[in-house]
């Protein structure tokens, strides 16, 4: 082993890395939480108006002679009723990609973390094997 060792960067303080990308991941998740809840609250407004226009109230008084009067009312209503159904699904998806997003970055933090953990007891340990070796220094630096 008559040749040098490079130096690779370990874990050796205790401080928190990454702060903007912990900020990033829990607004994330926060976001992610929110559009959670507010989707189906939609969804179930949605599905109230939807059920409630589709059964017109029968008309009130004596109709008179003639077709009857057309009404748009129930093309607008099934217009709405379908672009927020589908508002309601894309904030339902969009939720669960914001979460999933927040826990991969988190999860890439903690994988940065325990790899770099892992460096500083693979020095100690080979700091321990080698105690006599001339130039045995860490090879791992922060």
């Amino acid at each position: 082993m008559g040749a040098e060792m490079k130096t690779i960067a370990s874990f050796h303080g205790s401080e928190q890395r990454y702060g903007s990308l912990r900020v990033i991941a829990s607004i994330c998740t926060f976001l992610g939480g929110l559009l959670l809840v507010l989707g189906p609250l939609l969804l179930a407004i949605t599905l109230y108006v939807a059920v409630s226009a589709a059964s017109p109230p029968p008309p009130i008084g004596p109709r008179g002679f003639g077709p009857p009067q057309a009404s748009s009312a129930p093309f607008i209503t099934g217009v709405g009723a379908t672009l927020s159904l589908l508002w309601s699904f894309g904030s339902l998806l969009g939720g669960l990609q914001l979460l999933a997003a927040g826990a991969l970055i988190r999860l890439m933090i903690q994988l940065e973390e325990n790899t770099r953990a892992t460096a500083q007891l693979l020095d100690r340990v080979r700091s321990r094997l080698d105690p006599h070796e001339e130039g045995t220094g860490s090879i791992f630096i922060a």
